[in-house]
């Protein structure tokens, strides 16, 4: 394995010190996802091309359902419809 640019080294770790900061400063599940991911990259500038982690293409496979469709319906009320 060739030894990254220092340049190169720089550019991947400041895509995950930018997308951790923003994910540490709004709590949100796609920013933390964003900020994995540009861990992966950070470490796959360090990693033989046969050890590289995947990264995530698309929307991956994880679904994020809003809110008001994961609660259950409010009860019925007695007497009848």
């Amino acid at each position: 394995m060739t030894i990254p640019s220092f340049e190169t080294q720089m550019a991947a770790w400041q895509r995950y010190a930018d997308a951790r900061r923003k994910a540490d400063q709004t709590l949100s599940f796609e920013d933390g996802r964003d900020a994995a991911d540009a861990f992966k990259e950070f470490l796959n500038v360090y990693l033989d091309d046969d050890r590289k982690l995947p990264t995530r293409s698309g929307g991956g496979n994880v679904a994020i359902f809003p809110v008001h469709k994961t609660r259950s319906p409010a009860p019925l009320p007695r007497g009848g419809a």
